[in-house]
């Protein structure tokens, strides 16, 4: 088996400088790490994945494809990842990222990699999927051991969509694999990665277990994968009928939301142009009452005075006066005064309507002194 050539150059993303680890395909071919994220599934850390292609398909916001990501290659973390249980963490991913004429196109390489991996994986492990276009091929690889070939750009494609589609495994694997992340957390996510290698002994055993695989043992693989492939069909159709249902669901309660907000609008209008049209009515029944108690000035008669006063006035629920102040003078403090005198004698005003919801009233009066 070859030695992966493991040099590191240098890319140059979002105005900072990391180091990117070169690595050569099965068929020779040199590529360049182009993204890194951790998956981690319920607070568990399972695996580093990562993207490499050649340097001038960077990608950035945009889907990854067979043209820009060559290699894809995974980086065991936790202590023990199971055959079965790593197949469907990918298939449950594509089913989530693909539609069903997809994956209908590619059901026998689906199929078959159901069945590819049977041996449980450990801390270090290596996983590596080398897609060769030349040849349309996708080669897999456990820790440098060749284990599986499947055909098709499209079943690659898929493995891609898997991890970065719109519903990813989590955002921040998909954010690493895009180099979305910050520089720090790139620089931790590459330190972690690189210090993951594979534990002595395991590539012989790997070795073993391809050699000593029988045949009814294939049988019961190829029964699981057939198994899962279906369950992951009723899987596509459940979420299919479940996104319908929220949809559904969703304008109903956006139609309620607009009704009710349409209502309350109408409701508040109402209310302020009853608030405006009783005010009116209270100080012109506080303007009426006060005028019963009109006298004018017998000084101000005796030297033919006349003005107009306006004043500002405080009343309580009750109708008690809280507070006077003069708001338009007449220009005559004989007649500023009277108007005074006036409200000041006067106990009580109209009480404030019960359906005015302010608990203090202010009305201007005017007095009107015109002599006769």
């Amino acid at each position: 088996m070859r030695v992966q050539d493991l040099v590191f150059i240098t890319l140059f993303i979002g105005g900072a400088a990391l180091s990117a680890e070169k690595q050569q395909l099965y068929d020779g071919r040199e590529v360049t790490q182009l993204g890194l994220g951790l998956y981690e599934y319920l607070g568990e850390e399972i695996f580093y994945g990562a993207f490499y292609g050649s340097a001038e398909h960077l990608f950035t916001a945009s889907s990854p494809s067979t043209e820009s990501v060559q290699k894809i290659q995974i980086r065991v973390l936790a202590d023990f990842l199971s055959a079965r249980r790593f197949n469907r963490l990918w298939l449950d991913a594509i089913a989530l990222n693909s539609d069903r004429e997809e994956r209908n196109l590619e059901s026998d390489a689906l199929m078959a990699f159901g069945e590819l991996l049977a041996v449980d994986l450990l801390r270090g492990d290596r996983i590596d999927f080398d897609y060769l276009p030349q040849r349309d091929l996708v080669v897999f690889q456990l820790n440098d051991v060749v284990y599986g070939e499947i055909s098709g750009s499209g079943f690659y494609q898929l493995l891609l969509q898997g991890w970065t589609g719109p519903t990813p495994p989590s955002t921040q694997f998909k954010a690493g694999l895009m180099l979305q992340l910050d520089e720090q957390e790139q620089l931790e996510n590459k330190s972690s990665f690189t210090a993951l290698t594979v534990s002595p002994g395991r590539k012989n055993f790997v070795n073993n277990q391809i050699d000593f695989v029988d045949f009814n043992e294939r049988e019961e693989l190829a029964r699981q994968a057939r198994l899962e492939q279906e369950r992951l069909a009723e899987l596509a159709v459940s979420i299919s009928a479940m996104r319908q249902q929220r949809s559904e669901r969703l304008m109903v309660v956006r139609q309620k939301h607009n009704d009710s907000r349409e209502l309350l609008e109408q409701m508040q209008q109402d209310f302020l142009d009853d608030q405006v049209r009783l005010s009116e009515q209270y100080e012109q029944a506080v303007s009426r009452w006060i005028s019963a108690f009109m006298e004018y000035p017998e000084q101000a008669r005796n030297r033919q005075i006349e003005g107009k006063v306006v004043l500002e006035v405080a009343i309580n629920r009750q109708g008690q006066v809280l507070q006077i102040g003069l708001l338009e003078s007449s220009a005559h403090d004989i007649l500023d005064e009277a108007a005074m005198t006036i409200v000041n004698s006067i106990e009580a005003m109209p009480p404030i309507p019960e359906r005015l919801s302010a608990q203090t009233y202010t009305v201007n009066i005017p007095f009107n002194f015109v002599l006769d």
